[in-house]
């Protein structure tokens, strides 16, 4: 009997999994195991899509052996919270229209947002000279993050409801849904913590970073603490499950740009700033610390919300 090749080196990477004393699925997600079977995640730069084939491999070969994992749909019980277009997909009852107080003078001073109140776009890179980057793409790399450098073709729609919490120009704390979502059932932008810190705080001093993806409703709360009760672009396609934060975003209205703020485990806010390093988006709060860790070429990027010329 013959065998091919991939069977073979399939059959080399189990052998010190299988002997492991833990159950299969998690060792498709124990680092440590994964390297002893060849998936090392060790380079120059954070994202290794040659260690993530490998562990698309394995994760193949155990689909028949593990019990599969149903993505659970935690009860929604803070209905208000969602926005109609939520509630419209939940089969729920729309938000009851605001009403004003009648006592409130009313302001006559023209808005400078060029978007109100819902802002529909696509996502473009444009670097700190202002030259194009390239779209950021609705597709996911094998890790799920989001990629910079697609077409406008490919690119990602984003929409968002900027509500009343436009404040001279800059709205924040926003929940932002993908238009075209690059993880079916995942359309929450998402900030998810990286696969190699040791905890799921940032801040000057420290290499830990976070990967740029999308997650499942309900999302998080703005100015809540990191989450592992969700499911993330990341786990969907890697079977790790790390922290994320959907209700983070910031839209400066008069220039169109988005931007990030971390909420740390003791909920201290921590803004971010976007890379791309090895095509794939990044978030990182301190980068001279990520580069000391992770050498390879990383490049800062303004994210850019540009008119659809297809809408």
């Amino acid at each position: 009997m013959r065998f091919s090749l991939s069977v073979l080196s399939s059959a080399a990477l189990l052998l010190p999994i299988l002997s492991a004393p833990i159950s299969l699925a998690d060792a498709t997600t124990n680092l440590d195991l994964l390297a002893k079977a060849g998936v090392s995640f060790t380079g120059p730069a954070e994202f290794n899509p040659e260690a993530y084939q490998k562990l698309a491999t394995l994760r193949k070969v155990f689909a028949g052996k593990t019990p599969t994992r149903t993505r659970k749909t935690r009860a929604v019980t803070r209905v208000k919270r969602l926005t109609n277009a939520e509630r419209l997909r939940l089969k729920l009852p729309l938000n009851p229209p605001k009403r004003r107080d009648p006592t409130m003078q009313r302001r006559q001073e023209p808005s400078p947002e060029p978007f109100a109140p819902n802002v529909l776009g696509i996502s473009l890179g444009v670097d700190l000279l202002g030259n194009n980057l390239g779209y950021v793409g609705a597709s996911l790399s094998s890790s799920g993050q989001l990629q910079l450098g697609a077409s406008v073709a490919d690119a990602l729609g984003l929409s968002i409801s900027l509500g009343s919490s436009t404040k001279r120009g800059l709205a924040e704390e926003l929940r932002i849904e993908t238009k075209n979502a690059p993880a079916d059932g995942l359309p929450l932008l998402a900030l998810i913590n990286g696969r190699d810190n040791e905890n799921a705080n940032l801040g000057k001093g420290s290499w830990h970073y976070l990967y740029v993806g999308t997650a499942d409703y309900p999302g998080t709360e703005p100015n809540s603490r990191p989450s592992i009760d969700g499911y993330t672009s990341h786990e969907a396609l890697t079977g790790m499950k790390e922290a994320f934060e959907t209700d983070v975003w910031n839209l400066d209205t008069r220039t169109a740009t988005i931007s990030g703020t971390w909420i740390n485990e003791d909920g201290a806010a921590v803004p971010v700033t976007l890379y791309e390093q090895a095509g794939v988006v990044l978030a990182l709060a301190d980068p001279e610390a990520f580069q000391a860790k992770y050498p390879a070429p990383i490049k800062p990027f303004t994210w850019k919300l540009v008119r659809d010329p297809k809408a």
